[in-house]
């Protein structure tokens, strides 16, 4: 496996055994960004969570889209409206940077997990 599989797998674990408890930090964002505007469209939702959307090919941006879309579609009713801010956020940092920021932001991680 390479770093990408091994993070794959870890999202994919994470939210299809804990898909209740948890959110990712990508997912995050296409939340919060419907819920600062309710009637943002789905391409404005995937401009602002991916920067150069508008540079993108017409594939990649569909993709986007789609992800956007399958987000709001499998999590909205029991992720949105803020509810999400209660779950467990996965994300994923490499090494040298997380170690830098759980000791100069500890308030911002609860849990380390690594692989």
């Amino acid at each position: 496996y390479t770093e990408g599989a091994f993070r794959d797998w870890g999202y994919e674990l994470a939210t299809s055994e804990f898909r209740t408890e948890c959110i990712t930090e990508r997912e995050s964002w296409i939340l919060g960004n419907k819920e600062k505007n309710p009637d943002l469209s789905i391409e404005d939702n995937a401009r602002m969570i991916d920067p150069g959307y508008d540079a993108l090919t017409a594939e990649k941006k569909t993709q986007i889209c789609d992800e956007v879309k399958s987000v709001l579609d499998a999590i909205w009713d029991t992720h949105g409206s803020g509810k999400w801010k209660d779950k467990v956020m996965v994300n994923d940092r490499i090494a040298d940077s997380i170690f830098q920021q759980i000791q100069t932001r500890p308030d911002e991680y609860s849990i380390l997990a690594t692989m």
